[in-house]
C-alpha cells in the first residue's frame, strides 16, 4: 500500500524518545499502561501492544509512535480502537475544556510538512471506511492543514451514533425498508 510506503519515508528518521518520557503520569497504573513500549521501536510495534491505556502516552511518545499505530490502522482496518487512538489526539469536543487545544497545537507544530500531508491522506482513507463520523475526521483535517483547532459538537456526535444504532439494528433485523431509505440519503 502507497500510504504505507510514505508513512515509513516520513517518520524514518524519528528518534525513540526514551523510556523516561513515554508518560507524564508515573503512577502504577500509568506506568503498567506504557511498561509494553520500553525500548520498542515504533517499527516493532504489534497490536498487542496497543490498547486503551496507549491514550496515556505523552505527546512526545504518541508522535514516535503514530507511524506504527498509522500502519497497523491500514493493515487491519477492522481494529477499530486504532483510528480512534489516533484521531482522538488531534480533535476536542465542544463539552471538553478549552486547554486541550494546547496539546493538539502542540503535536501540530512537531509534526513537519510531509507528516502532515500523511496524516491527512491518513483521515481521507479512514473517511472511505465509513465507520467514522465525518463530524470527528474534518476537525481534525482542518487542524493539519490550518492549525486551527474547531471542537466538534457533541450533541451532533450523539445524533450520529443514535443514527447509526438504528442503522445497525435495521440490519441486524432484516427491515430492507430502513436500509433502503439510508441509501438514498446518503
Amino acid at each position: 500500500m502507497e500510504l504505507i510506503h510514505r508513512i515509513n519515508a516520513a517518520w524514518r528518521s524519528t528518534p525513540y524518545p526514551g523510556d523516561h518520557v513515554l508518560s507524564d503520569c508515573w503512577c502504577d497504573e500509568c506506568e503498567f499502561s506504557v511498561s509494553s513500549l520500553r525500548g520498542k521501536s515504533w517499527s516493532q510495534l504489534k497490536i498487542a501492544d496497543t490498547n486503551s491505556e496507549t491514550s496515556q502516552l505523552n505527546s512526545s511518545a504518541f508522535l514516535y509512535y503514530l507511524p506504527a499505530l498509522l500502519e497497523l490502522s491500514l493493515r487491519h482496518p477492522d481494529e477499530i480502537h486504532l483510528p480512534c487512538l489516533i484521531n482522538g489526539r488531534f480533535i476536542r469536543c465542544d463539552t471538553a475544556p478549552s486547554d486541550g487545544e494546547t496539546e493538539i497545537r502542540e503535536l501540530l507544530r512537531r509534526l513537519s510538512k510531509v507528516q502532515k500531508h500523511v496524516l491527512s491522506d491518513y483521515f481521507d482513507w479512514l473517511a472511505s471506511q465509513g465507520w467514522q463520523p465525518l463530524l470527528l475526521i474534518e476537525p481534525a483535517k482542518v487542524a493539519l492543514a490550518t492549525g486551527r483547532v474547531e471542537p466538534f459538537s457533541y450533541d451532533e456526535m450523539m445524533r450520529w451514533c443514535r443514527n447509526r444504532e438504528r442503522e445497525i439494528s435495521a440490519k441486524q433485523s432484516g427491515q430492507p425498508e430502513l436500509r433502503k431509505k439510508r441509501d438514498l440519503h446518503s
